[in-house]
């Protein structure tokens, strides 16, 4: 057994029962078979004087369901192509993820065989989910005070996450950095909102130019911070 258990099986089927119809998994992946048909456990095994009890089958319509408790995925990056074990709980978990040219991000358990690694799937989460929870900072340089009141309609729609948003007010005088409080998701979706505008604001081809005094710009970046920490804050 500890020489089977050593090769870092999938599965592992001993049919050491002495009763039921389930095949238990000695891997411990819980990938547990079903007597299916003319099978009796319990019986005396091949081996003399062998204590373990053993599974016979009629010959005929008797039979181990392995179910489909595992599955073999392909991924790539720009390293190459790998090749996964999915077990049932990631599985089933992450079924709508597998499509081809989805991104993910993928957690795995890698073990050696031999001279190669063997991959086995922890957690599957989309790319753009895990890129939100990492902590990722945007930093917005500001012109004119124009985009801070479309900055405040987005950041009121953003989920609360671990990044960090600071507002950079060029001036013209000197380049004023403003930390907004609390955590934002930073998402990809809230990056493009923010690349669309400023294409939108640039094609327009009108040059910057501050309305109000510099102070007065602070004085509303600092209130539009307080406000976006209030709506997180609720």
């Amino acid at each position: 057994m500890d020489a089977v258990l050593a090769d870092t099986p999938i599965a592992y089927w001993r049919l050491d029962e002495s009763a039921g119809m389930i095949a238990r998994d000695s891997s411990g992946h819980g990938n547990d078979g079903t007597y299916i048909g003319g099978v009796h456990p319990g019986t005396a095994g091949a081996i003399a004087n062998d204590p373990d009890t053993a599974a016979t089958f009629d010959g005929a319509t008797g039979y181990m369901d392995g179910g489909n408790r595992f599955a073999f995925a392909q991924f790539s990056d720009t390293s190459g192509v790998f090749e996964a074990t999915l077990f049932s709980e990631v599985l089933s978990a992450s079924r709508e993820l597998l499509d081809q040219g989805v991104p993910v991000l993928i957690a795995v358990d890698g073990r050696l065989d031999g001279d190669q690694v063997r991959l086995m799937a922890q957690s599957i989460e989309p790319l753009d989910k895990a890129a939100a929870g990492v902590g990722a900072s945007l930093r917005i340089y500001l012109n004119d005070a124009g985009p801070v009141e479309l900055l405040k309609t987005l950041l009121q729609r953003e989920a609360k996450g671990k990044g960090r948003i600071w507002l950079v007010a060029m001036t013209g005088e000197r380049e004023v950095e403003i930390a907004l409080r609390g955590g934002f998701g930073c998402s990809p979706q809230l990056r493009q909102a923010i690349l669309e505008y400023v294409d939108a604001h640039n094609d327009k081809r009108k040059p910057f130019r501050w309305t109000k005094t510099a102070d007065e710009i602070l004085d509303k970046m600092r209130r539009f911070g307080l406000r976006t920490q209030q709506v997180h804050a609720q």
